[in-house]
């Protein structure tokens, strides 16, 4: 399939290695198969890189990161420890289906541009589309790649929402309030794991779950009471990552703001210098007598200072 040769294209990369021995031990703790799921490459991973390095720790986790993705076992998705603590998944499933690489980003990339050529050139031909949806979700299960199945099925979603709205415009408007509500929710959950996985790390709360796990091992009840609560702790965790990524895109988006802004303003002034001699420039071409454009001159200071 694509995703094997991407893979095999993008995984040299890895191969090159990380820059920071501290921060890579840390972040490949323990080692062996599945270890990027129970360790390091989560909300607590890149706080601990920043315990070790400061901005150089954060800097050479990011580096970490970009390597792992272009692995063959690529990186863990935000909810994936919890989702392995919290069922029955093994490892070896966990891995499969909750961990993305390069290869899987390319291969939605492939799929998001087949759907919107077919969306385009096939307007009036809804067999079309829903079979390139539908090979989208086949392939997300033949790959075991979660970020296919996930944009077929919002694909599928949305295009019921607009059949919806066509219908009755009323669902349509309650369907975009009800979804804007969620992500606003969503977004202000993020916020308040990520306040609480920081405080959690700054007084080294986020060890006291493990360490009664482990304590309490071989006592059946109370062990799996520590599974339930490290689970909860992992789910906590990612909703810190969702709030870091809602971080960063509104720092991205103010930075880009910021420059629109300033490319607005000098545009707008640019305008208001070049709006006069337009006028006059018009005035010129109805053939309006030159004496009558000496107050309009003037006045408008279409023209520069002697």
């Amino acid at each position: 399939m694509l995703g094997d040769l991407l893979t095999e294209l993008t995984k040299q990369y890895h191969e090159v290695g990380h820059i920071d021995p501290a921060v890579d031990q840390m972040m490949d703790m323990g080692g062996g198969f599945g270890h990027r799921i129970e360790f390091g490459h989560d909300l607590d991973g890149f706080l601990r890189a920043y315990n070790l390095e400061g901005y150089d720790g954060v800097h050479s986790w990011a580096d970490h990161i970009l390597k792992d993705f272009t692995s063959p076992d690529g990186i863990p998705l935000p909810f994936a420890e919890a989702l392995v603590h919290l069922t029955p998944l093994d490892l070896q499933d966990a891995v499969d289906w909750l961990s993305v690489n390069t290869a899987d980003f390319a291969e939605l990339g492939a799929e998001v541009v087949a759907v919107h050529m077919l969306e385009k050139r096939f307007e009036e031909n809804p067999k079309a589309y829903h079979l390139a949806l539908a090979a989208g979700l086949a392939l997300g299960f033949i790959d075991d790649n979660p970020l296919l199945i996930a944009f077929s099925g919002a694909k599928w979603l949305g295009n019921a929402k607009r059949n919806l709205a066509a219908a009755n415009p009323e669902w349509g408007e309650r369907i975009d309030s009800s979804i804007g509500r969620t992500l606003n929710r969503l977004e202000t959950v993020s916020y308040w794991a990520l306040g609480a996985d920081v405080v959690a790390h700054v007084l080294h709360l986020a060890d006291v779950v493990p360490l009664v796990d482990h304590m309490t091992d071989g006592v059946p009840l109370v062990g799996a009471l520590g599974d339930v609560g490290e689970g909860m702790a992992d789910v906590v965790d990612g909703f810190g990552m969702f709030g870091l990524a809602f971080v960063a895109r509104r720092a991205v988006r103010g930075v880009f703001g910021l420059f629109s802004g300033v490319k607005q303003r000098e545009a707008a002034r640019l305008a208001e210098q070049v709006r006069p001699r337009m006028v006059l420039a018009k005035m010129l071409e109805s053939n309006t007598p030159v004496l009558s454009l000496v107050g309009t001159i003037t006045e408008m200071k279409a023209l520069p200072p002697r």
